[in-house]
């Protein structure tokens, strides 16, 4: 695949019936997490996988057909969207729901299991849900079927302090599926969002609101929050990455406790080997 990282493939599954199906699953996160509190963030679990059951997780290769897990009956929308797309031609070997709840973010980064990634938008939450592919963020409305090349520097977020986004991810075994001709891999006209102008004084307060975290709640939470860099400015994946480094350095050049500048710039060299990477 070629050119943007994202191509709207279909417009319609029916809305409403999504809608009740992303409310099941947003109960469904709960009962997970109710039963794992440690659990926060993304999550997401299965509707078919090699298994059929609930609790594999694993995304891997293998043989023979997909078995629905236990959630499968409850998320009838969702499967009939997987039946379709079957029918389509694409031969599913996982599919699964994933969850973001208010202001929360999937970091950007590349795929480790190779496959041909379709997503579905189950539910409505205007533009505060995004994806960014590269340089380009787009929103997906619900019931549209989007292709996404997963070789491509691309992550999730709910941009908004509440609310919960849910989309169905489909992995279908490489090669199948009616494919995508010559060109016809590109986001539509008018569906880029706009962000705001990455700029010195937007960096400088970026930074600030970065120390400020560092010092309330920790260098993890203020790594959370960089993270949404590249959804809501004009910056590629990448490069946020690269500004989150260059901050490091800074910080631990300007750190007159020693035990302080070994871990800034311990954090500077993790993200240097982890930028876009999908395994911490």
């Amino acid at each position: 695949m070629t050119g943007t990282g994202a191509c709207l493939l279909a417009p319609g599954f029916g809305a409403a019936e999504l809608e009740r199906d992303a409310q099941t699953a947003i109960h469904i996160i709960g009962d997970i997490r109710a039963a794992v509190p440690e659990l926060a963030g993304w999550i997401n679990f299965p509707l078919l996988n090699q298994t059929g059951t609930g609790n594999d997780l694993i995304l891997e290769a293998y043989p023979g057909p997909a078995r629905p897990t236990e959630y499968a009956d409850r998320l009838p929308a969702a499967m009939s969207v997987v039946r379709r797309l079957t029918r389509a031609g694409y031969d599913f070997s996982h599919a699964r729901v994933a969850v973001l709840p208010g202001r929360e973010v999937l970091r950007p980064h590349v795929d480790m299991y190779p496959a041909v990634r379709l997503i579905v938008a189950l539910n409505e939450q205007d533009d505060d849900f995004r994806h960014v592919f590269d340089d380009d963020v787009i929103a997906m409305r619900p019931g549209e079927v989007w292709g996404v090349d997963g070789t491509q520097c691309h992550g999730a977020a709910n941009v908004a302090p509440s609310g919960t986004r849910v989309a169905l991810l489909l992995d279908a075994r490489p090669g199948s599926g009616p494919g995508l001709g010559a060109g016809a891999w590109r986001i539509p006209a008018g569906r880029r969002l706009r962000r705001s102008a990455w700029t010195a004084a937007a960096r400088e307060r970026r930074r600030a609101r970065f120390r400020g975290l560092a010092g309330t709640h920790g260098l993890a939470a203020a790594e959370k929050e960089w993270h949404f860099l590249a959804f809501e400015f004009d910056l590629r994946a990448a490069d946020a990455y690269g500004e989150l480094i260059a901050l490091y350095d800074d910080l631990a050049a300007g750190a007159r406790d020693p035990r302080a500048r070994r871990e800034l710039r311990g954090r500077s060299e993790y993200w240097t080997k982890h930028s876009c990477v999908c395994v911490a």
